[in-house]
């Protein structure tokens, strides 16, 4: 059985206007900080559309690879929450997000069942 993926209900082209507009890209290789100057690279950028608030990174994987797999979150290789560039995210689940953070230091060891 094929899970359902995770809808952005946002038009394409709207979703690529603000991106372009407000993902500060730098170069290839460098972090994309959203959101506007002077903005803190610990927080997560975030839009409105249609009443509802998107997390700006996930906007930026949608964009440029496609739909979120069901149950599936979007997570930064650079560990910068404001960061934007495709080049440093990846999707995986909830524990591989942990699993990644455990092994950069980040988190004090798992309990063992958030390690499974």
């Amino acid at each position: 059985m094929r899970l359902p993926m995770l809808k952005i209900d946002i038009p394409r082209d709207v979703m690529q206007q603000q991106f372009d507009k407000l993902s500060n890209k730098r170069g290839d290789d460098e972090c994309w900080i959203w959101g506007v100057t002077g903005r803190r690279d610990y927080e997560y950028g975030s839009f409105q559309y249609g009443g509802k608030t998107y997390r700006a990174h996930r906007i930026s994987w949608a964009l440029h690879f496609g739909e979120i797999g069901h149950k599936l979150v979007i997570c930064h290789k650079c560990d910068v929450k404001g960061c934007v560039n495709p080049k440093h995210l990846f999707m995986g689940s909830q524990g591989d997000n942990m699993r990644d953070k455990w092994a950069k230091g980040r988190q004090g060891q798992p309990r063992a069942e958030e390690a499974k």
